[in-house]
This record gives structure tokens, C-alpha cells and sequence, in this order.
């Protein structure tokens, strides 16, 4: 199996679409390359917020498996490629740019429509670095396990993952964006002589368009 050149890694982490498909479409064991910190190229997408990359990936039958899904990144403490994205976000307020927490946002949500497993557990030695006891330090053996939702770096990943249906109970949970853009139409609705909708259908309308969540991060 050829590993992943380090030009291609960076490739699949800057978005670059074009080499990253020229590569793995001349290796037919793509799916299943590494760098040499064992991360592969869904990983190494999702990490960055490459969505254009990651959703041409998973176009490919091969990543669409189980086995390229729930592969662990051994570089990154044992994650698959949604504890990944989930935690490339940033979390609200940190300063992680807009275009890298949106297309988080929209690497979470093309994994799990590829089949992604959202309670698959990675390991993490955040917990053995920061010196945590439970009687005596974490066995290095045996770090602690973490899910996706656990690594969820700001809310709309976690909207993404969760996919509650839109109510006006959890409006508040979407992000500023959609908040904004309902109550646009909320102001506009029966403005042009009209009677307008009913707060029925705009509901029915208001949750159609909840979803995707990266389209209003």
C-alpha cells in the first residue's frame, strides 16, 4: 500500500479537491492509505473543514465503507473522522475562522449521511496529559473513550449531530444566521396587501428550511 505523500496531505486539508482525486483515483487502495501518522485522507479532510474534499471522497464507494468510516487516527489520538470534525469546529467565541467552522459543520453532516457512527468511541489521552485521577492517573493503556457529541466544539456541530426537528421551542438553538432569516420573514409575512400565512404553514416552512444546518453557520 502506498502511503500518503505529505503533497496530498496537505492537499486534502487545504480543500485542494482536484489533487487530492487525481491521487486516490491512480491508487485503488486509497481508502485504506495513511500518512505516516496513520491518518487517512476522510481524516485528514474532516480535521481541516475540507467539505468539498471530504463529500468528493465519500462520492467513492471504498470510503463509504464501514472500515474507512470507523478507521482511527492514531496522529490524533485515536479519532475517526467525525470525532474529527466534530472538534475542528472551535468552539463559539475562540476566534476559529468562519469558513473553517462551517465547513465542519458540513463535514459532520456529510459523514453521518455517508453512515457514519455517532456513537463510535475514540480514545483520547487528553485526560493522561492533563494529569486527571480517578484514585490513581489514567492507565496510558487504556485512555478514556470519547464520543463525537463529547468533542462537539460549538453548537451548530452539535445541532448537526443531534438533528432535532425545528421547533419554536428550540428556534434559539440554530444559529444566528437562520435566526435572523426567520424573523425576516416573520416581519415581511402579509407586508404587501396579502393576508399572508398562517403561523402553520410558516412553521412547516421555517423547519423545511432548517436543515442543512452548514448552510447557516
Amino acid at each position: 500500500m502506498a502511503p500518503i505523500p505529505d503533497a496530498v496531505a496537505a492537499a486534502a486539508a487545504a480543500d485542494d479537491v482536484a489533487t487530492v482525486l487525481a491521487w486516490a483515483d491512480a491508487h485503488e487502495d486509497a481508502a485504506d492509505a495513511r500518512t505516516l501518522w496513520q491518518s487517512g485522507l476522510l481524516q485528514l479532510a474532516a480535521r481541516s473543514g475540507a467539505s468539498t474534499t471530504l463529500t468528493a471522497l465519500l462520492a467513492r464507494p471504498t470510503f463509504r465503507t464501514r472500515r474507512s468510516l470507523d478507521a482511527l487516527d492514531y496522529g490524533s489520538m485515536r479519532r475517526t473522522a467525525l470525532h474529527l470534525a466534530c472538534h475542528g469546529a472551535g468552539a463559539d467565541g475562540d476566534g476559529a475562522p468562519h469558513a473553517r467552522r462551517a465547513g465542519c459543520v458540513a463535514c459532520v453532516e456529510a459523514l453521518l449521511e455517508a453512515g457514519a457512527d455517532p456513537d463510535m468511541q475514540g480514545k483520547s489521552f487528553s485526560s493522561l496529559v492533563a494529569g486527571l485521577r480517578c484514585g490513581s492517573l489514567v492507565d496510558a493503556r487504556a485512555p478514556p473513550a470519547e464520543s463525537p457529541a463529547s468533542l462537539a466544539a460549538c453548537a451548530a456541530v452539535k445541532l448537526a449531530l443531534a438533528r432535532p426537528p425545528w421547533t419554536q421551542e428550540l428556534h434559539s438553538a440554530w444559529p444566528p444566521r437562520f435566526r435572523d432569516a426567520v424573523a425576516e420573514l416573520l416581519r415581511v409575512n402579509g407586508r404587501r396587501g396579502g393576508p399572508g400565512l398562517d403561523r402553520g404553514p410558516l412553521d412547516a416552512i421555517i423547519a423545511l428550511a432548517a436543515y442543512p444546518v452548514s448552510a447557516w453557520v
